[in-house]
């Protein structure tokens, strides 16, 4: 008996072992998870600045070029034809860059947007099936002013009273 005590003295020390070992590994995974995301952020946002760094020296490039194409006196076809190309690559740059200002600048209104825009449409899901039970109600309410009207009108209520009366009339010589 004491030695099952024991044992199961043993088992559970182990288990409490395990049980911290195990939380220290999570923990330790969670840290690490949390560097990798970071570490990833960090190389998407280095990757961006490289690219845009490069279109900068690009740009930068092109000036010089046109600058040292507008200085020569001597202008060939070939010159005429590399400073075309460097405008175009220019315009595309300076294009670029304001379209990703204009992007940037809408940014703040484009996530607000995507934000309240689960809320809104819940209010137009509602705001619909609440006008189609007015509808409703309001067909409804129709038909029985209709069916009121019909039954206050007495000529009406006898004609009814008269074809019955001979359906039933006619109905009876069968039986």
């Amino acid at each position: 008996m004491k030695i099952l005590l024991k044992e199961r003295g043993q088992a559970e020390e182990k288990l409490r072992d395990n049980e911290q070992r195990s939380l220290a590994l999570q923990q330790e995974r969670e840290f690490f998870s949390s560097q990798a995301h970071a570490l990833q952020q960090s190389l998407s946002q280095l990757t961006v600045d490289k690219q845009q760094t490069e279109a900068e020296l690009k740009a930068e490039e092109a000036l010089q070029d046109l600058e040292k194409g507008l200085e020569s006196l001597e202008r060939t076809k070939e010159t005429e034809e590399k400073m075309k190309g460097d405008v175009t690559q220019l315009r595309r740059f300076f294009e670029d860059c304001i379209s990703a200002a204009e992007i940037e600048a809408k940014l703040p209104a484009i996530m607000k947007n995507a934000v309240y825009l689960h809320k809104a449409a819940a209010r137009r899901i509602k705001s619909c099936r609440i006008q189609r039970r007015a509808s409703r109600r309001h067909c409804m309410e129709d038909l029985r002013e209709t069916a009121r009207r019909l039954t206050s009108d007495s000529s009406f209520r006898e004609s009814v009273y008269k074809i019955i009366a001979r359906q039933d009339a006619s109905n009876k010589p069968e039986d």
